[in-house]
Order: structure tokens, then C-alpha cells, then sequence
């Protein structure tokens, strides 16, 4: 599960940080408000957590205008803030929960997996394309009936791939869709992952996941019928 924090305090931030990784979450961080809309209109995030008072663009800010956007990325506002009209004027925009601070980390990793069970987004059927099945609630991928054994970021990068098929994504997109913002763009973590993907879904030709020289991976649905 791909998370934004949208949190000015480092300390906070942080330890938010480290027990959603603890969770199998995948963490990006911005203390800036302005910056943090743009990152969660262009990225593919599954979650926001934002507190509202972040400078430049406060939390409900970001909230309306994503909203109005029809980015309907589940979000969390995390605040200091009690007061009522606040918490009903987050929910009109269209917040999918309020935690005020302090807050036990149990009950933020509950609510988060209550949105998760609610949530059409996160929460889908089993999904057919071509000869493979994945499930995005159990992470599983199936072909021919047979399970896959991969690797969590195999399937996070074959799962991307799906969601955009038919063009081209760089490596640097990848990493940053897949891995998170701050991995090295020099790495060949993303080629290697590849390879080994292409490998267990039996695409070892690379007909399936092209690579297109000089532009990155492309996921070329109308060959899917060859694995």
C-alpha cells in the first residue's frame, strides 16, 4: 500500500513513517502543502494522510482541490484541530476519516484497514487478463489456475503495469511509483525485478513486458494471449 504524509513535523512524520512501513505500507513524506497536491494528483497513491496544518496549501485545501479534481484517493486528516465544525466541514469535502492527535497507532493502522474493506478502490474483485489472475485484496496472482510465487514488488510492478498498459514508463517513473520518491535513479533495482517478473509469468522473450529502448517498459496488452 502506496502512502503519502502530509506532515510539517519531522519527529511526527517519522515515527507515522516507520510504523506504516512496519505495516507493509510504502512511505513518501512531504512537509509542504502546495507540493503535496502535486504529488498525490500525479502519483498513484493508495492513501493520503495529511495533517491541516501544513504551510502553503493546508490540509483541507488539498482535500477540495483533489476532490474537485475527481481524485478520489482515500484520505485521512490527522490534526490537532477538535473542533466540530472542522471535522463536518473535512467530511462535506469528502475526507474518508479524522483522527485528532494524539492518537494510538493501533487505531490509525484500524481505520486504515476499514477503509481498505469499504473502499472500491483498494478493495477489488479478482481481476482477468489473459491467461492471469490477480487479486488486489490478497495480493495473489494466478496463471493457468496456478499460483505465482512473487516477490511483493514483483507483484507491485506487474500490478502497475496493469493499471497502464499499452506505454511507455521510464525507469525514474517506476521508482517512483512502485518504489518511493527518494530511490536511487541510478540503481538497476528496477531491471532486475523486471526480469525476474517477466521470468515467472513465462515471458522470458519480453513480449509481454517490452522494453523500448531509451523510454523504459512497456506492459503490451495485446500480447498478453502469448504467455
Amino acid at each position: 500500500m502506496k502512502t503519502l504524509i502530509v506532515e510539517d513535523e519531522e519527529e511526527c512524520a517519522t515515527y507515522l513513517s516507520r510504523c506504516l512501513k512496519e505495516n507493509g505500507h510504502t512511505v513518501d513524506w512531504e512537509n509542504n502543502g502546495e507540493k503535496a497536491f502535486w504529488k498525490a494528483r500525479f502519483s498513484s497513491y493508495d492513501l493520503l494522510l495529511v495533517d491541516i496544518q501544513v504551510p502553503n496549501k493546508n490540509g483541507l485545501e488539498i482535500l477540495t482541490d483533489l476532490r474537485k479534481m475527481k481524485n478520489h484517493t482515500p484520505m485521512i486528516i490527522i490534526t490537532a484541530e477538535k473542533s466540530l465544525d472542522v471535522k463536518i466541514q473535512s467530511f462535506g469535502i469528502g475526507v474518508d476519516d479524522y483522527l485528532i492527535k494524539p492518537f494510538a497507532v493501533q487505531e490509525l493502522v484500524a481505520r486504515i484497514g476499514a477503509i481498505k474493506r469499504r473502499n472500491k478502490k483498494l478493495l477489488r474483485e479478482t481481476k482477468k487478463i489473459g491467461p492471469l489472475e490477480i487479486d488486489h485484496t490478497s495480493f495473489r496472482v494466478l496463471k493457468d489456475n496456478q499460483e505465482l510465487k512473487l516477490r511483493r514488488k514483483e507483484y507491485d510492478l506487474l500490478y502497475y503495469f496493469i493499471q497502464n498498459p499499452n506505454q511507455a514508463i521510464s525507469r525514474t517513473n517506476l521508482l517512483e511509483k512502485v518504489w518511493d520518491l527518494n530511490a536511487d535513479p541510478f540503481t538497476n533495482t528496477v531491471d532486475v525485478h523486471i526480469k525476474n517478473l517477466r521470468k515467472k509469468i513465462g515471458d522470458s522473450k519480453g513480449q509481454i513486458i517490452r522494453t523500448i529502448y531509451g523510454r523504459g517498459y512497456e506492459f503490451a496488452l495485446d500480447n498478453i494471449n502469448k504467455l
